[in-house]
């Protein structure tokens, strides 16, 4: 009965044990996640918590696509960008000019020349009544044809490569007036002088990228004084083409011909022949920018006449440019520039050298004339050009020349 009772209460005690084995698993499934409370003799689960979320990750950063427009040029020989869309800042506007004429000619004008006239006296016979008559003199003014030397030949009107042009070939369309005080035939006892107008319109085209043009002047004449004549001048076609053309620093050297046809009047000489000559100028010029304000530019030139008794030109032309003011935006600004310039000027015959009346044409030894003007910037594609012009050397081709000349890119 003992061994009964010894099994009864084992059983007991299993019973009871289970209970409370039972009893602590469901007071620790039903705790609170992450509790440190400890049940007595009974050891908790060990639940891991779950890790952080990752961050996303931050967008791709998008390729830059490269800017052409602003890559540094490093070839010499690169090609500028159009003359409407340059920067202001890297475009140089035009040379002025300088000349009335190329040549001068031997001309016939009638002329009032006072002749003294003598009669001579007769003996009188005084025994006879007769009187002594004594000599006589007399001035009386006849017309006659006294040759002058040095008629400008005005009518080739602005055939210099150097007037309102630029080495840089630029699309644009123009028009300049010229006013010369007092042209005058320098030499002679029967000096004639005259004002002339002289108005030229043209326009310039660019092809092969920019790099080479074709322009064309036209030119019309007004001279009033002692010597009048109104009629259109002769007609220049020149050529360009840049060997250097840089985007970069803006400067340029380049070559052409420019060739300028007697589609004006004739010459009419002394000997009654008619005259005409087509003129060929090959040039050559450059634009070097010392820095962002200064530059400076020139071209150099052979004139050859097609007819030998014509005059051969030898020019040379400098200038220097400042720009003291520049607009940051010029399409936001009516005054988007002002450039004061500083040129000479220098032509000598070749040939035909000094005023001589015996030669059909002839031209003084050298001329040297000193161009000042200012250019004013009008928006992005206007600039409007004034200045004056006076002859160092003599004999003077002319007193003064005012200039007036407008420029329009596109």
């Amino acid at each position: 009965m003992s061994l009964r009772w010894s099994f009864g209460a084992l059983g007991v005690c299993v019973g009871l044990g289970g209970s409370v084995a039972m009893a602590a698993d469901v007071a620790v499934d039903t705790m609170p996640l992450f509790s440190t409370v400890q049940l007595p003799g009974v050891q908790p689960r060990q639940i891991t918590p779950p890790p952080p979320p990752r961050p996303a990750p931050p967008p791709p950063t998008p390729t830059p696509m490269p800017d052409i427009t602003a890559a540094p040029v490093t070839d010499v020989f690169a090609r500028a960008p159009q003359a409407g869309t340059t920067a202001a800042s890297n475009f140089q506007p035009h040379m002025l000019g300088d000349l009335l004429a190329g040549r001068y000619a031997s001309a016939t004008f009638p002329v009032l020349v006072p002749v003294t006239i003598t009669i001579p006296g007769t003996p009188g016979f005084p025994n006879r009544g007769i009187p002594t008559i004594p000599p006589q003199t007399f001035v009386v003014n006849q017309l006659q044809f006294q040759t002058i030397v040095s008629q400008p030949i005005v009518t080739s009107g602005a055939f210099k490569i150097s007037d309102n042009e630029s080495p840089r070939p630029v699309d644009r369309f123009f028009a300049s007036y010229n006013y010369f005080d007092n042209a005058s035939l320098p030499t002679g006892p029967y000096r004639r002088t005259f004002d002339l107008h002289r108005e030229t319109f043209g326009f310039e085209k660019t092809f092969l990228g920019g790099d080479a043009s074709v322009g064309v002047r036209l030119n019309v004449i007004q001279a009033d004084g002692s010597y009048s004549d109104d009629d259109f001048g002769d007609t220049t076609i020149v050529t360009k083409y840049a060997l250097v053309n840089s985007a970069e620093t803006g400067n340029v050297l380049s070559g052409g011909l420019a060739v300028t046809a007697p589609t004006g009047p004739r010459t009419i000489l002394p000997t009654g022949q008619t005259f005409r000559t087509t003129l060929l100028q090959p040039w050559s010029g450059f634009i070097y920018n010392l820095n962002c304000k200064w530059y400076t530019h020139g071209f150099s030139s052979l004139i050859v006449p097609t007819d030998d008794r014509d005059v051969m030109l030898a020019a040379s032309d400098m200038g220097i440019g400042w720009r003291i003011y520049q607009a940051p935006c010029c399409s936001d600004n009516f005054l988007s520039s002002v450039t004061p310039t500083l040129e000479g000027h220098y032509t000598a015959a070749l040939n035909h050298q000094g005023l001589d009346p015996l030669r059909a044409f002839s031209f003084p030894e050298s001329v040297f004339v000193l161009t000042s003007g200012i250019h004013w910037g009008l928006g992005c594609n206007g600039l409007l050009t004034t200045g004056l012009a006076v002859p160092l050397t003599g004999p003077k081709p002319f007193d003064l020349e005012a200039l007036a000349q407008l420029n329009w890119r596109f």
